[in-house]
């Protein structure tokens, strides 16, 4: 000990900047490892933070979809039942529309000659021909394989948010696809 102390003071009295460059030197790496440490807290707190507003909105997209699904499904049974006629489907469709707000659309299409009709709450597809409405992909993939989910974009616009598209075919009574 006797030693140690005998060099550390012939060390300050001979090199004091030598020192000092020694606690400078200390301090610089202790706030380097200070730093390091926070910036690694703060990632790992910014990842658990991302998980959970992912796994929230994952959980709220969930259930927009499903809300969909039960109101396409919904009016399919009903024109299956026989519950909704076709003088009440514009009325219902609007009313859906009005009371989901995540719908902005509805289309109703049947194209099977004699009793084909079109009914939807956008005034353009209203008018459209309906020999046109059914080769589109939503109509004939609904019409292949029941229902179908289908992603939107717009080329033009990479920056515009995508919309979804669901389509179901609905059936008679004797489940016969009818549109």
């Amino acid at each position: 000990w006797r030693s140690i102390k005998h060099t550390l003071y012939r060390i300050n009295k001979s090199y004091p900047l030598f020192i000092l460059f020694l606690i400078l030197l200390g301090l610089s790496i202790k706030n380097i490892i200070v730093c390091r440490h926070e910036t690694s807290v703060t990632i790992k707190n910014a990842q658990n933070k991302a998980i959970q507003i992912t796994t929230e909105n994952a959980e709220n997209i969930d259930t927009l979809l499903k809300k969909i699904t039960f109101v396409g499904q919904s009016i399919a049974q009903d024109l299956r039942t026989g519950y909704l006629s076709e003088d009440d489907i514009t009325t219902r469709i609007q009313r859906d529309v009005k009371e989901n707000n995540i719908i902005t659309e509805i289309i109703l299409l049947r194209a099977d000659g004699e009793q084909a009709f079109l009914r939807s709450t956008n005034p353009e597809i209203q008018t459209s021909s309906i020999e046109n409405i059914s080769k589109t992909k939503w109509y004939t993939q609904a019409m292949e394989q029941g229902t179908t989910w289908l992603i939107n974009t717009d080329k033009n616009e990479p920056s515009t948010q995508p919309t979804a598209t669901y389509a179901c075919t609905f059936f008679n009574k004797n489940n016969e696809p009818q549109g």
